[in-house]
Parts: structure tokens; sequence; C-alpha cells
């Protein structure tokens, strides 16, 4: 509670299985809505969607869920506003196991924080970006390399074979 007042943003995540309650109702009023009435940004962000039912009906190969299941994820939104008095936009639903939502999440930290912060976590999120692009050429070229030594191999075999067949003609 003391950290609070220093906080660029108060950002508070839910289990997407779980249901909120009247103890995170009264955490809200009693301890973090001074400080959101006050002006200090605030997000409600519930993790782990894919587990909300029907759960069975993720949709893994496109990461995103079931029309089914987006109901019932907008509902759990609903609720959670609802609950704690605050506009939808504010209540970002996200799976971070299954990557989905995470754009959105990022754009609303990002409008969300004070001028000065933006440009830090843009610098931030630049420099993981340029690391996964990095991570991704280093397996391609390890794929590649990979697949021209097996190549040379084969070639390696193939005339191995025709000098056999050579010899015993």
């Amino acid at each position: 509670q003391s950290l609070l007042p220093e906080l660029d943003l108060i950002f508070w995540v839910f289990k997407g299985d779980d249901r909120a309650s009247a103890s995170d109702e009264h955490f809200y009023k009693k301890i973090i809505r001074r400080y959101v009435d006050e002006g200090k940004p605030f997000l409600a962000v519930i993790n782990q969607v894919d587990k909300i039912e029907p759960y069975r009906e993720w949709d893994v190969e496109q990461s995103k869920p079931s029309p089914r299941q987006l109901s019932n994820i907008e509902n759990k939104r609903q609720s959670i506003a609802g609950l704690l008095g605050i506009p939808m936009n504010k209540v970002i639903a996200i799976s971070a196991n299954e990557r989905y939502g995470l754009v959105e999440l990022v754009d609303s930290i990002v409008h969300e924080l004070p001028n000065e912060q933006k440009m830090v976590v843009l610098e931030k999120i630049k420099a993981a970006e340029e690391a996964e692009i990095a991570v991704a050429q280093a397996k391609a070229a390890e794929a590649q390399a990979k697949a021209e030594e097996t190549r040379a191999k084969a070639e390696a075999e193939r005339l191995v074979l025709e000098k056999q067949k050579s010899e015993a003609a």
C-alpha cells in the first residue's frame, strides 16, 4: 500500500477461471480506488482466459477463443468492470501462455502511462523484439545448416552408390 503513490500505473491481475469476489471489491474500494480517483492510471487484467469455459474449445492453432468462449470472456470483463465500477476498456483479457491479447495489453499499458514513461517502455519493447528476432534468425541459420549438412550427406551417399554401381558393371 505504501508503494501505490509512487507507481506510474496500477495493474491488477485476475485469474480467468476464478470469480471476482466481494473481497476483491472491498480491496479495490478501500485501498486502490482513491488513487484511481486522483488520476492514477489503472488496468484490470484477466489472465488465463484460455481456461474460461468451454476451455476445450480454445483454438490452439489460431491462439484465440471459440465464439462461445469469447462470449464468456466478455461476460467476465463486464463482471469485473461492474464490480470495480470502471469502464470496459480498462479491463483487458489475455492468455500469457497462449500469447493472446498481449498486443492489446501492451497498447493499453503504453496508453495509460505518463508521457515520460512511454518512451522507456517503448524502448524496452523494441529491445525485446530485436532479441526475439535475433533468436529466430539464429534458429533459422541452424536449421539451414542442418539442411545443408543433410543434403551433403545424401549427395555423398549417392556418389558412393554410383561408384559401387560402376565398379560392379
